[in-house]
Order: C-alpha cells, then sequence, then structure tokens
C-alpha cells in the first residue's frame, strides 16, 4: 500500500480500516493481525460494518431468489406448464380483449359472472398444472430407471469381459512359460545332433502353439459373444424406453385436452351468463330504470339477439341504441356453427 493516497487521510487510521473491513487479510505491512486488534478495529466501524452486512444480505438473497425462480421456471418448462402456477394463462384470455373491460361497468353482477369465471378457470389450470408436474416426474422417473438399467448392463458386461480377459492372460502366461521352458531345453541341444529328444521338445511346442490359437479364438468368440449380448439387451430396453415415453407424452397430452375442453365449457357458460346480464341491463336502460354509464354511452352501441335461423338465413335481431326504439329488423349474417344466443356488441364506426 505504499504511495497509496488512501493511505495518508488524516482522518482515519488505515491499518485499522483494512482490519475491520478486509476479514480474511492475516497480515498487513509485513505484520501479522491479532485477534485483538482486529476486534477493535470490528468495533469502531461497527454502524458501517452492520449496514454492509444488510446490503450484501439482500443483494445474496434478491440473488438466490432469482436464481431459484430460474430453476423453477426450467422445471416447469421441462414439464411443459410454464406459467401455468399463476394467473398468466387466464389474463392472456382478455389481454387483446380490451373492449370487454367496459362490460364489467354493467354492475356487480357482471363482475361477479367474471370472478365465478376466473376462480373456476384457475381451479382447472390448476389442477392442469399439478398434472403436469406429476406427470413430469414419472417420466423423470423412467429416464433414470432407463440409465440405471442400462449402465448396469454395461457394467455386468465389462466385469464378465474383465474376468474372461484376466483368466486368457493367466492361460496365456502359462502356455508362454512351457514354451520358454522347452525353448531352453533345445537350446541346450543345438550343439548335438538330431535326437528323439529334439523331436519331441519340437512336438511340445507345436502342442503349446496350437493350444494358445485356439485360446486366442475361443477368447475372440467369447467377447464378441457378450458384446453382442449386450447389444441386444440394449435394443431392447431402448424399445421399451421408448413406447413407455410415448405412452407417458400421450396420457399427457390426453389430459391436458380434457382441461382446456373444460376450459371452454367454463367460457361458453361465462359468455351465456353474461349475455343474460347485458339482456337484463338492456331492458333496465330502456325502461329508464337506469343510467348508461359513459364507457358503454361512449363506446359501445349494444345488440342483444334472440334469433330464429329460417331457410332463408334472416335473422331478427332486437335493436337498441342511443337514438332508437326497440324494433325487430331484419338483416342477412353469417353465422358460425357454434354460434348461440348472446350478447353481442360492436363499436360505432363499425355500423
Amino acid at each position: 500500500m505504499a504511495g497509496n493516497p488512501c493511505v495518508c487521510n488524516g482522518n482515519r487510521d488505515f491499518r485499522v480500516y483494512i482490519c475491520a473491513f478486509l476479514p480474511k487479510l492475516t497480515y498487513y505491512e509485513y505484520r501479522i493481525i491479532s485477534a485483538e486488534e482486529r476486534a477493535i478495529a470490528e468495533g469502531s466501524y461497527k454502524d458501517i460494518l452492520q449496514q454492509l452486512e444488510e446490503t450484501e444480505e439482500k443483494k445474496r438473497q434478491t440473488r438466490e431468489d432469482a436464481e431459484a425462480r430460474t430453476m423453477e421456471l426450467a422445471r416447469h418448462t421441462e414439464a411443459f406448464v410454464e406459467n401455468l402456477d399463476g394467473d398468466q394463462l387466464f389474463s392472456a384470455m382478455f389481454t387483446n380483449d380490451t373492449d370487454s373491460k367496459a362490460l364489467f361497468t354493467m354492475g356487480d353482477v357482471a363482475t361477479d359472472v367474471y370472478n365465478k369465471f376466473h376462480d373456476e378457470a384457475m381451479n382447472v389450470i390448476r389442477q392442469l398444472f399439478k398434472v403436469g408436474l406429476e406427470q413430469h416426474e414419472i417420466r423423470q422417473e423412467e429416464i433414470r430407471q432407463y440409465y440405471q438399467c442400462v449402465d448396469a448392463a454395461k457394467e455386468m458386461n465389462t466385469v464378465s469381459c474383465q474376468q474372461y480377459t484376466e483368466n486368457f492372460l493367466e492361460r496365456k502366461a502359462e502356455i508362454f512359460l512351457k514354451i520358454r521352458n522347452i525353448l531352453k531345453s533345445i537350446q541346450d541341444l543345438l550343439d548335438m545332433e538330431e535326437s528323439a529328444a529334439q523331436v519331441e521338445y519340437v512336438a511340445r511346442v507345436q502342442i503349446l502353439s496350437d493350444q494358445f490359437n485356439k485360446e486366442c479364438q475361443t477368447a475372440w468368440y467369447e467377447l464378441m459373444a457378450q458384446e453382442l449380448t449386450l447389444y441386444e439387451q440394449l435394443e431392447e430396453v431402448n424399445g421399451s424406453f421408448q413406447q413407455n415415453m410415448t405412452n407417458l407424452v400421450s396420457a399427457f397430452i390426453k389430459a391436458a385436452q380434457s382441461f382446456f375442453v373444460q376450459i371452454r365449457n367454463l367460457e361458453a357458460s361465462y359468455s351465456e351468463e353474461l349475455s343474460e346480464v347485458a339482456h337484463a341491463y338492456l331492458t333496465n336502460l330502456n325502461a329508464g330504470t337506469v343510467l348508461a354509464v359513459p364507457e358503454l354511452k361512449q363506446v359501445f352501441i349494444f345488440l342483444y339477439f334472440l334469433y330464429t335461423v329460417k331457410s332463408t338465413g334472416v335473422v331478427y335481431f332486437h335493436l337498441w341504441a342511443k337514438s332508437t326504439h326497440i324494433s325487430d329488423t331484419p338483416c342477412h349474417v353469417a353465422l358460425s356453427p357454434h354460434t348461440s344466443t348472446g350478447f353481442l356488441y360492436l363499436r360505432m364506426r363499425d355500423i
């Protein structure tokens, strides 16, 4: 720290400052920092140290929370249920439907219908989220069992091959030892004329050579047989694993589809109930018992229709507008097969 202008600050003892804020520092300027000196330094800067520790703890907690959320989101993504642990899916249904907010100004009844739809839909979404996580755990367990089975088969094959190889090397060593002993005996007889002993030794070497070649061939067949057995086992396991995963994914897809069917049914029920509320509001509005709120009066013309589709395709609407009375007005429209008695709203510029 020689030459550092911070050291020359006359308002504080820099050694005490260093001892307080660098708890892992052992030596400063070639002198050891004792425990007593460090305790005195920490006492001198107690308030600042406490604030620093609180700040670091908040940052650490924030970082851990962010990491936990990231890991949780990754887990939900693997389970195909990301963003289903809250009301993101329900809110997305109304994200682009900005005009629907005006309908809730018809009164508490409309709000109650919305809240009922929200609670029922969220109950189904939570069930979908729970089933998704459960199915994910089942798939993960299937994957763990698959790798456990594969690793066990490979380990058994490795151990068996190693044992057979070790036995082969032992037999090889025995054969080579016998051959070396015979060759040594033959070496002693090289200066002698050919005798029956030499012929016998040569015959014995040939027998040992044939035996070793047979051992090599047997070892090759045995090791290849074990490798082929492992290959066939893995092929069978892979086929079973693929079939099991396909079945699990199909089961989850069917379960998810059933939950979405429930949500669509709830949405249809919500639309019907809201249509009834709109009809009652329109009736009271024409009777003069309620006043049109600015949001509805300035943005929408309400068309409540009770229609009967005839062979000509004519539909009769009960039309209400600010400047007209209720009347039966025939008009030709193209209806979807899913269209039902309900509540239709259009912007003023679309009329």
